[in-house]
């Protein structure tokens, strides 16, 4: 679902500026550029400044905040990202759409919607309407109707919905249910414990937020049940857990506990905290998931993306595994803060990781094609940006063929080459390989001096190589190779 999709447009008009504007260099952008990138005419943009200003003069966080027009621009001064997400809960918790949501998710038990009437001025009629939007929007409880023989229960995808919606809104700035907060804490000790993980903040967070999201739709009696899909495998571990599910978690008698469990450690899978699960699949999905890792693994083997001397076949075939098995995952757990204009853009992700990307758009497709999982196609995108991010995560960056060699020459400022070398590695995102030798293969000849005669590379000459002014153009040359290189890698199969 798309996060925003349940604001008022004024609201989703509001956060587009500022996400635009923070996320501008110097938090400024030419008012042409704006418009054209919001198709906004010169009135609404002139208006959605005003109101945005106004929203900020009303938030005790924001009070410091400034949008304006000035000279040609539209200028914010003093944004911030956790601001930013800031306002983003600020304009959801004073929403109808929201507290209806909130509502009847997580709060409404047995025909007390007439109290809710009351309390929140609304009628009947504006309450059915605005439930038949959000429920439009959480619709991946539809997303496995294709699986032919296997059936997964609506309920997992709905909670998968729901908890990556409060993620994306609440974490680290407060918690949507405060009453849950110490039965949470120790749920996280206990897991810590008993399954020795180690975890950071963020990944607590995840951790916390889901588990809540999972105490209230129990509590609400919305039961779930994996066992035709999935089982768990029963141990002292898992026993432990179950144990703790039946003792602290209200009206756990209504639903399935094993399910309970079983629903954890797909979500610590998902997100990587863990490595190992105690589940079993149903016969019929782990055919499909292992004739699609068949299949993948054909194509990473073969494709001439990848540079197969330096990959050998047992590293591609745990590559294949390990995306297949957290990859699919991840797109019903989507826990990430960024605004999905950002983190689903696969264009730009391409402009610095043109293989990869390649790559994740066909393992994808392979992956819906040979386990006949017909996703929504807003979940196409999630599944594609997060293999792109496992692949960056899972393969050494010399192994895709588009990779860049830069050849270091600095011999007249008399700059610690290492340092140049170290620097290169922070500044260009992956796929660059650092020499110090002159040779066939070099794409980039980076010098302090000019060198007449040579032709077989781009050289580019930096007098000041402390300064760092100039990375920013080098990563354009360098995703530009990158570009080329995979433009004749795709002709050429």
């Amino acid at each position: 679902m798309s996060y925003w999709s349940l604001l008022e447009q004024d609201d989703q008009a509001t956060l587009a500026l500022v996400w635009l504007l923070e996320s501008a260099p110097g938090n400024a952008m030419l008012v042409t550029d704006v418009m054209t990138q919001l198709s906004l005419s010169r009135y609404k943009l002139n208006k959605s400044v005003e109101e945005s200003q106004k929203i900020f003069n009303e938030m005790p966080e924001l009070i410091d905040w400034q949008i304006e027009l000035k000279h040609g621009l539209v200028v914010l001064q003093n944004a911030t990202f956790a601001g930013f997400r800031i306002l983003q809960l600020h304009l959801l918790k004073r929403n109808m759409t929201y507290k209806i949501l909130f509502f009847e998710y997580f709060v409404r038990r047995h025909g007390d919607r007439r109290h809710f009437f009351d309390n929140a001025h609304i009628s009947q009629a504006r309450y059915y309407a605005l439930r038949s939007q959000i429920q439009t929007e959480f619709h991946t409880q539809d997303a496995f109707q294709n699986l032919v023989g296997v059936s997964v229960h609506p309920e997992f995808a709905k909670r998968a919905d729901l908890t990556s919606f409060c993620y994306y809104y609440f974490s680290g700035i407060e918690s949507p249910f405060p009453e849950l907060e110490e039965v949470s804490s120790h749920f996280l000790n206990f897991l810590a414990m008993t399954l020795k993980l180690s975890l950071t903040p963020s990944q607590r967070l995840k951790l916390k937020l889901f588990f809540q999201v999972q105490v209230q739709r129990i509590h609400g009696f919305h039961d779930l049940n994996t066992r035709s899909s999935v089982q768990l495998e029963s141990n002292q571990t898992t026993g432990f857990i179950v144990n703790f599910y039946n003792h602290y978690v209200p009206n756990i008698e209504n639903t399935d506990v094993s399910s309970e469990v079983t629903y954890l450690y797909l979500f610590l899978l998902s997100q990587k905290m863990i490595d190992d699960v105690p589940l079993k699949l149903e016969t019929k999905l782990t055919k499909r998931l292992n004739l699609a890792v068949q299949e993948s693994q054909k194509y990473l083997n073969q494709t001439p993306i990848i540079n197969h001397q330096r990959l050998s076949v047992a590293d591609a075939d745990h590559v294949i595994d390990q995306l297949l098995t957290i990859g699919n995952w991840l797109a019903f757990f989507n826990m990430t803060t960024t605004p999905e204009q950002y983190e689903l853009n696969i264009d730009r992700l391409a402009q610095s990781f043109p293989g990869i990307v390649s790559l994740a758009r066909e393992l994808c497709e392979i992956a819906q094609r040979t386990s006949q999982l017909k996703l929504p196609a807003d979940s196409v995108p999630k599944i594609v940006y997060n293999f792109v991010v496992l692949l960056i995560d899972l393969l050494p960056t010399d192994v895709i063929e588009d990779q860049v060699t830069v050849c270091i020459d600095f011999g007249q400022s008399n700059v610690p080459v290492n340092y140049i070398e170290n620097l290169l590695q922070l500044h260009i995102l992956g796929g660059v390989h650092v020499t110090h030798s002159l040779t066939a293969a070099t794409d980039i000849y980076l010098s302090d001096t000019v060198v007449n005669d040579l032709n077989q590379a781009i050289q580019i000459t930096w007098p000041n190589p402390l300064q760092t002014n100039d990375w920013s153009a080098l990563n354009d040359v360098v995703n530009q190779l990158k570009q080329q290189k995979n433009s004749k890698i795709a002709g050429n199969w």
